[in-house]
């Protein structure tokens, strides 16, 4: 129980701690040290777009394209967000003994279709703010919109089928959970 309690501080931690850095990343980009950690591949790599590959660092930040980078990069985590949500009440059940609950394999399930509407919706949507924010800031006719859906969708959906799977399991575990409660 000890690394329930662990994983469910844990999962606290990330959940408060990836939106404020998200919007630290957003509000500082074009400072000197983003710059050189652009530059060197720390925080962000160079990325293809219509008009070839760009990295951050070609970018002349401006409040909007600011904005678009904010929105690819939330949109980009919002899913971990809110499984890093369901994960907490996974292991806060887990901490007080309730494992094998139809609750926990409802928190599996959403965690599962949101990772399918991720992978359907919102990474293609990310990956359009991205083009926005890379391309807002030139001269009218370079200004790009994308849409995209490619083999990292695929890789997603398949994860996503997975923990759905995982989680019609714990619903059949739940069940003889239960029956083996009843039974004296």
């Amino acid at each position: 129980m000890k690394y329930t309690y662990l994983m469910m501080n844990l999962c606290r931690f990330l959940l408060i701690t990836i939106p404020i850095l998200i919007l630290l990343t957003w509000s500082y980009i074009d400072n000197s040290f983003m710059i050189n950690s652009i530059q060197e591949g720390i925080f962000f790599q160079p990325t293809m777009t219509p008009m070839g590959i760009m990295s951050l660092n070609d970018v002349k930040w401006t409040m909007t394209s600011k904005f678009f980078g904010l929105m690819w990069q939330t949109f980009g985590f919002l899913t971990d967000i809110i499984a890093l949500w369901f994960l907490c009440k996974i292991f806060k059940n887990y901490k007080d003994g309730f494992i094998f609950t139809k609750q926990n394999a409802q928190y599996y399930r959403k965690i599962g279709v949101f990772y399918f509407l991720d992978a359907l919706i919102l990474k293609p949507l990310s990956d359009t703010f991205l083009t926005l924010a890379l391309t807002c800031g030139n001269k009218p006719g370079e200004r790009f919109l994308t849409l995209s859906f490619g083999t990292p969708s695929l890789r997603a959906l398949f994860f996503a089928a997975v923990i759905i799977m995982i989680s019609l399991v714990m619903i059949e575990a739940s069940k003889i959970h239960d029956e083996q409660t009843l039974t004296v």
